[in-house]
């Protein structure tokens, strides 16, 4: 939940040194954090219970970035959340070279996202 501009001052302070410069090249304001007790992440953890029996569900930390900073205007909540299971070697292929996923994880995907929309429209 820091901004920019806190996480420049922090490393500063901490660096304290004025022959060590810090700047910014790129980055973005962090996103806000979702509730995981409102409504909707009730019924998205309902879904999961329903069609993928083998997990235990908690909240967790999105370390990369994603496109639901756009719509943090139009939803109290953005859920980055995808019934995906990753093996050891799958992480070094998302968006690269050889990105895949299993056969059936896909069919569970699919499933997933059919019983959150029935659930979400109840």
């Amino acid at each position: 939940g820091s901004s920019i501009n806190e996480v420049v001052a922090h490393v500063k302070a901490t660096i304290d040194d004025p022959d060590i410069s810090i700047s910014v090249h790129q980055g973005n304001e962090p996103s806000k954090v979702s509730s995981s007790t409102s409504k909707n992440y009730s019924i998205i953890e309902t879904t999961i219970r329903e069609t993928i029996k083998d997990v235990i569900i908690s909240p967790g930390l999105m370390l990369a970035g994603s496109d639901s900073k756009h719509y943090e205007s139009m939803s109290e909540d953005n859920y980055r959340f995808i019934p995906m299971r990753l093996g050891p070697n799958d992480l070094s292929r998302i968006h690269g070279t050889n990105e895949r996923i299993m056969v059936k994880n896909y069919k569970e995907v699919i499933q997933f996202y059919s019983r959150l929309m029935e659930n979400a429209g109840r």
